[in-house]
C-alpha cells in the first residue's frame, strides 16, 4: 500500500489551505509498506477542482519535481499564478510510471483544498 507523507508534518497528507496569490512548495515522500519507495522513472502531478466531477481545474495540473528518487522524495511548487482564484474543492496527487500507468496517491475523489482571499493587499 502506498502512502504520501507531508514532510513538513511527517504525517499522511491531508487537507490543504492556501492564500490566493501565494507561492508554496510542498515536500512529500512516497512510502510503500512502511519503507521509502524508490521513485526513479516516475512522474507526479497535482491538480484541484471545485468538485470532483468538474471538467475545469481551479488549480491547473502542476508537475512534481523529484528531489531524492531513492528515498521517494519530491516537491510540488505552486506559484502565485497557479493559486489565483479563491475556492473550496478537492485536489488529487497522482504518480505515473514509465508506461504512464496512473496511481492516485490521495484518497479516492480527492482531498479537501481551500484557497482563501488575502485580507490585506
Amino acid at each position: 500500500m502506498l502512502e504520501l507523507i507531508d514532510l513538513t508534518t511527517n504525517k499522511a497528507i491531508g487537507a490543504l489551505s492556501f492564500i490566493k496569490g501565494e507561492t508554496r512548495t510542498i515536500s512529500l515522500q512516497v512510502i510503500e509498506s512502511g519503507i521509502a519507495k524508490n521513485i526513479t522513472g516516475y512522474t507526479f502531478k497535482f491538480a484541484a477542482k471545485e468538485k470532483f466531477s468538474d471538467t475545469a481545474y481551479k488549480i491547473n495540473v502542476i508537475a512534481g519535481a523529484i528531489t531524492d528518487a531513492v528515498n521517494g522524495k519530491l516537491t510540488l511548487t505552486l506559484n502565485a499564478a497557479d493559486i489565483d482564484v479563491a475556492f473550496r474543492g478537492v485536489y488529487e496527487i497522482a504518480m505515473y510510471d514509465a508506461l504512464l500507468k496512473k496511481t492516485v496517491l490521495t484518497q479516492p475523489r480527492g482531498l479537501p483544498v481551500a484557497v482563501h482571499e488575502d485580507i490585506i493587499d
